[in-house]
């Protein structure tokens, strides 16, 4: 699919990348367009920011737990669904960083440049002028492979401190070309509320109107002071390169569900999905369904009877809701009473943790295979 994209990324954490995609991603869609977001590296509480500003799931695109191909698969099976008009993908820490010192893996220059999208860079400039282009140079500059569109400044103070980030730029050749899309003053009713694990969930720690009126505010502030026509033809502009290149090196999808070829009953997966149990990449559930799965939401603190399944699968856990430490223990021996009953399979951590001290002596030749697929492809790549 040619679907336009744009990856923004930030010179480090804390720049306020987060801010800027969920403002793009917010404003994109009050135009009208259908915005799949995407999140590299692996994080929950991002991906939730961002659905509750496009209103789809946000896929994680994690190059060192995935690899390129799944990554490639997992972003054109999310853009196939949402029938995107445009797909943004928040970045991971700064541009470059990634799982080590000394190669890009894991980052989000690798994801990238294995989607072929233009990298829009966040920049925190408080307390910088003609410094910021000195930064923006180097990251335009340190890696040629990375497409880079433009660059967005955050916490700017005044017009005059925008003028003199703009005559930064301009008064180097090599910064001078490069594209201004805009600039975010500093404004406390668009601060996301932070924990000391990250984020706040948007759907469950804020009620939904505290929620909806922080967006709305964040698409205006984002659409008054950022270029959003120059954003969507960067991203336009790149779209058909983009697929092409996308497409050498993704594998073909099958041509109908796996379930379909098995002539198997579909069984039925409840998913605990409330204000405890809501750690899930969307990713997984999307694959229990290609496999078959008919998955069943339902609440262990709120429902008091189970839906008829055949197993149960319960995510990760939020321990910070006031009403969690009580509640859900007496759900958690509900459930367990009702699994029981229906002598139903239930997949939890303990589970996964068993699966993983017998899958570890396996874990170090699969990564060892897959450095040595990344070998092969950068030396096909090689003129």
């Amino acid at each position: 699919m040619q679907t336009p994209a744009i990856v923004v990324a930030g010179v480090s954490s804390g720049v306020g990348k987060t801010t800027v995609a969920l403002g793009l991603m917010r404003a994109l869609r009050d135009t009208g367009l259908t915005v799949q977001p995407f999140k590299v590296g692996p994080d929950f509480l991002d991906p939730m920011q961002h659905q509750a500003a496009c209103g789809v799931p946000s896929v994680n695109l994690d190059g060192w737990m995935l690899g390129r191909a799944a990554c490639l698969q997992s972003y054109a099976a999310a853009c196939a669904a949402s029938g995107a008009d445009i797909a943004v993908v928040e970045g991971v820490m700064g541009l470059h960083d990634g799982l080590d010192g000394v190669s890009d893996v894991g980052s989000t220059a690798e994801v990238a440049k294995w989607l072929g999208c233009p990298v829009v860079l966040v920049l925190d400039a408080w307390c910088l002028s003609r410094s910021a282009a000195a930064m923006v140079l180097g990251y335009c500059s340190f890696d040629p492979d990375v497409l880079f569109g433009g660059v967005i400044f955050n916490r700017v103070s005044t017009p005059s401190h925008a003028d003199w980030l703009r005559q930064g730029l301009l008064s180097h050749p090599l910064t001078a070309p490069i594209r201004i899309l805009g600039r975010l003053p500093t404004d406390a009713r668009i601060h996301i509320p932070e924990r000391h694990l990250g984020l706040h969930r948007p759907q469950h720690d804020a009620a939904q109107s505290e929620v909806a009126a922080r967006l709305a505010i964040l698409s205006h502030l984002i659409q008054s002071t950022i270029d959003l026509k120059a954003v969507r033809d960067l991203a336009q502009s790149h779209a058909a390169a983009a697929a092409a290149h996308r497409l050498a090196h993704t594998p073909p999808a099958p041509a109908r569900p796996l379930w379909e070829s098995m002539h198997a009953p579909r069984i039925r997966i409840g998913v605990a999905q409330d204000a405890a149990f809501c750690f899930y990449y969307a990713d997984n559930l999307r694959l229990l369904e290609a496999a078959g799965a008919l998955l069943v939401p339902f609440s262990p603190m709120l429902d008091r009877d189970l839906p008829p399944v055949d197993a149960l699968l319960f995510g990760g856990v939020r321990a910070c809701s006031r009403m969690h430490s009580h509640t859900s223990t007496c759900a958690c021996i509900h459930t367990q009473r009702e699994r029981k009953r229906a002598r139903a399979h239930v997949y939890t951590r303990r589970e996964r943790e068993r699966e993983s001290g017998r899958a570890g002596g396996r874990a170090s030749e699969r990564a060892s295979e897959r450095a040595s697929e990344r070998e092969k492809e950068r030396e096909k790549e090689l003129p």
